[in-house]
């Protein structure tokens, strides 16, 4: 489940990755943030996980979510109760 601990990997400068962090700890999601610069995604991250698309949620079950719309999606689907308006 989406809703415990998770790992997220974030690029250090970046819109869509301060948005997933703001809606995590909004959720109440207890994450570890790994911030990388532009050659350590393009190199590391995509080895690691087979994405480059960032942010990226490794979630307890294992599974490897990317891009900030399909993360916010999933943690409204499993936490509907605290919606953000």
């Amino acid at each position: 489940m989406i809703l415990s601990h998770s790992s997220l990997i974030t690029v250090v400068i970046s819109y869509f990755s301060a948005m997933v962090r703001w809606y995590l700890a909004h959720k109440g999601v207890p994450f570890d943030d790994e911030a990388v610069d532009l050659w350590t995604l393009m190199v590391t991250v995509r080895r690691r996980t087979g994405v480059v698309v960032m942010p990226v949620l490794h979630t307890p079950e294992g599974r490897w979510l990317q891009d900030s719309s399909d993360i916010i999606d999933q943690l409204e689907q499993r936490s509907p109760e605290r919606p953000v308006l």
